[in-house]
């Protein structure tokens, strides 16, 4: 190993060498260091991590594996969302469940890694902002509403990520309660979460739909209409509560 390279000429300089005692002391003392045992105490979360990592290759880790299943599953949608809408939901609908199952499996496996976290939120952020783009297409009277969303999307979201990498958290998700009691309530509550994840996507997919039929009626209402009204203040919410916890972090 490189280290062992480096020790055997600092061995050979203090065989070698003439200098004071402070300069072989100092040597001495990085060699000492190099033969020392790794501390994994003091940062478990992540040092234990490493370790464990660096034997395996993480691009083939389950949860990763799900998230590209759903990358696959949106570039279908996408390509389906101007003209067929039953392939296109069918596609979308499932690559958005899936984002539920990665998590579980990162837990059951072991398998929780930054880059599982920035690609499962990635993954989101892209499916979310093609189906809202074709929305603007469908609808081009509220267009200016529909890009003020992505803005919104995209930037509250990429500075709580960023935020939360520069403040070295292993996951966004995890919150401190001081800082932001609202946040900290979406991540630690899954039956919130799921509510608040599933309305806002519910919200968008049920305004797709409406484009193309009325679905379902129930006492005479369009099914497709009850969600996209009972959803709606929900995807609203959603997005406050991220521009103000991206406010707090700063």
């Amino acid at each position: 190993m490189h280290y062992q390279r480096v020790k055997s000429r600092l061995w050979r300089h203090l065989a070698d060498s003439s200098e004071s005692d402070n300069l072989n002391s100092l040597l001495r003392l990085i060699i000492d260091r190099f033969e020392s045992p790794i501390d994994i105490t003091a940062r478990p979360d992540q040092d234990m991590q490493m370790v464990t990592m660096t034997e395996e290759n993480i691009f083939l880790f389950v949860p990763n594996i799900i998230g590209y299943g759903r990358i696959v599953l949106a570039i279908i949608a996408f390509y389906f969302m101007p003209t067929n809408y039953i392939v296109a939901t069918t596609c979308y609908v499932v690559s958005a469940l899936l984002d539920a199952f990665d998590g579980h499996a990162a837990r059951y496996f072991n398998q929780g890694t930054k880059f599982g976290a920035m690609l499962d939120q990635l993954t989101d952020r892209c499916g979310t902002m093609g189906l809202v783009a074709v929305l603007a297409h469908f609808y081009p009277k509220y267009m200016f509403w529909f890009i003020l969303s992505m803005c919104i999307d995209i930037a509250c979201h990429w500075i709580y990520l960023h935020s939360s990498i520069l403040q070295g958290k292993s996951s966004h998700k995890f919150i401190d309660m001081s800082e932001n009691p609202i946040m900290s309530v979406y991540y630690t509550n899954r039956t919130v979460l799921f509510i608040m994840c599933a309305g806002n996507e519910a919200f968008y997919a049920a305004l797709y739909l409406l484009y193309f039929t009325e679905g379902p009626m129930i006492a005479g209402m369009s099914l497709f209409r009850i969600v996209l009204y009972f959803f709606g203040t929900n995807c609203i919410r959603e997005n406050w509560d991220f521009a103000t916890a991206s406010d707090c972090r700063f």
